[in-house]
């Protein structure tokens, strides 16, 4: 309970202190006599045992009241604002107080007319008081965080837009390409065309064969496709999802050469476990014309384990042309045989493997299928297929050019022997 002050005892108030017109006019009061002059049983000076019964109707009338405004504010709750709430609480604790004043100091003028008493409709003045003062504020709940949805993956029915690529090229890049272009024109048998200007572990280019691929409107020799092919590899191979073999393996595929030790020791289980593998790729180097050694087109065959299927790139065709099909077959069937006899037993047969012809940029000349096949080589990984334009390979000659020079496994001085030291 709330501990109250006890102010002094007050005086007597009686109608003879008031003047006469006043006190004609005035309602009934209440005498009280202080507690040193009443020595009666009606006990101490606070006591309630002695106020009239019309004191007592109208405090009962007054809490049904602001019972019935309590009961009224809990059903209009819920549509209230929480400031309209606070003037809410703060009137009724106001009135509280005042309902509390009106209980000890009985010496104020109280009115005779009163309504019916809570007593009469079953309710206390303790527990009107109580509903007046104990408003329950409006249900707020918790800010929930943002929601996120989680990384999902694309449909492989969903076209997906072509990746977009920059072949910009440095003044570093430039100034090597220039250097090795100026080669250009020097005897085949000179003694400039034979030194080795790359050199990486097992794989070497001499400088002119480098000069003839990458020149202006010069055709890939094979030496340089596998210089390519080893940077495309990287120095990453344990968990590589993509393995590329050597254009070698190819060659002696078309030819029905799939006994070589060559060829053993690139599809051996136990060493490059090519069935962890998601793609394995195939650069291929097809003689167009039997006579003419110089006649040789670059495409691309992938064993795609992941999409379970084989895939072709070409710059120039696609399976309707027949000498295409039938080199495309001839690999295919070798791999299937070389896959059986290594890989049997695996989770990735491939027995029943497809072939699909994937769209590719198409070079509109007969000297750039070298660069298109080691583009797609490189960029292709089930899904997206780089996209370039003819423009593009120039700038793609001079990037590849300085690339595999600067690569840190060649262990040649090749600026020197540009000329760039």
């Amino acid at each position: 309970m709330e501990s109250i002050e006890e102010p002094m005892p007050p005086v007597e108030i009686t109608c003879r202190t008031l003047p006469k017109q006043a006190a004609e006019t005035s309602p009934p009061t209440i005498h009280l006599d202080p507690p040193e002059l009443s020595h009666t049983d009606q006990g101490s000076a606070w006591s309630l045992d002695g106020l009239p019964a019309e004191v007592y109707e109208r405090w009962e009338a007054e809490a049904i009241q602001k019972h019935q405004q309590a009961k009224a504010k809990l059903q209009v709750g819920s549509t209230s604002t929480t400031r309209t709430t606070g003037l809410h609480a703060s009137k009724n604790d106001n009135e509280a107080s005042s309902n509390k004043s009106q209980v000890f100091h009985l010496s104020t003028i109280v009115t005779i007319n009163a309504e019916p008493t809570p007593q009469a409709r079953g309710i206390s003045i303790g527990a009107s008081l109580e509903a007046d003062s104990s408003i329950t504020p409006e249900n707020t709940l918790a800010p929930r965080r943002a929601f996120k949805t989680a990384a999902a993956l694309q449909s492989p029915y969903v076209e997906i837009a072509p990746r977009i690529m920059s072949f910009k090229c440095s003044k570093e890049v430039c100034k090597v390409y220039d250097a090795v272009c100026k080669f250009t024109g020097m005897a085949t048998r000179s003694r400039s065309s034979n030194v080795i200007i790359i050199n990486y572990n097992a794989t070497y280019a001499t400088l002119g064969h480098l000069v003839e691929s990458v020149k202006p409107r010069g055709k890939m020799k094979n030496t340089v496709v596998e210089i390519g092919i080893y940077v495309i590899n990287g120095k990453k191979t344990r968990a590589a999802t993509r393995r590329v073999l050597p254009l070698y393996v190819s060659t002696l595929l078309q030819h029905n050469q799939s006994g070589m030790t060559a060829i053993g020791q690139v599809f051996n289980k136990e060493t490059n476990h090519l069935h962890h593998r998601q793609m394995i790729l195939f650069p291929v180097l097809q003689k167009l014309v039997e006579a003419d050694e110089h006649s040789g087109h670059y495409f691309l065959i992938v064993l795609n384990l992941r999409n379970k299927r084989f895939e072709v790139l070409d710059s120039m065709r696609n399976l309707g042309d027949a000498k295409l099909a039938d080199c495309c077959n001839r690999i295919i069937n070798c791999i299937k045989s070389l896959w059986s006899i290594y890989y049997d037993g695996t989770n990735n047969p491939i027995e029943e493997y497809e072939l699909v012809n994937i769209p590719v940029p198409q070079q509109k000349n007969n000297h750039d299928c070298g660069f298109h096949m080691l583009m797609n080589t490189e960029y292709w990984d089930g899904r997206t297929v780089p996209h370039f334009q003819e423009k593009d390979i120039m700038n793609i000659r001079k990037i590849s050019t300085h690339k595999w020079l600067s690569y840190d496994e060649n262990d040649t001085d090749w600026k020197d022997i540009l000329n760039l030291a």
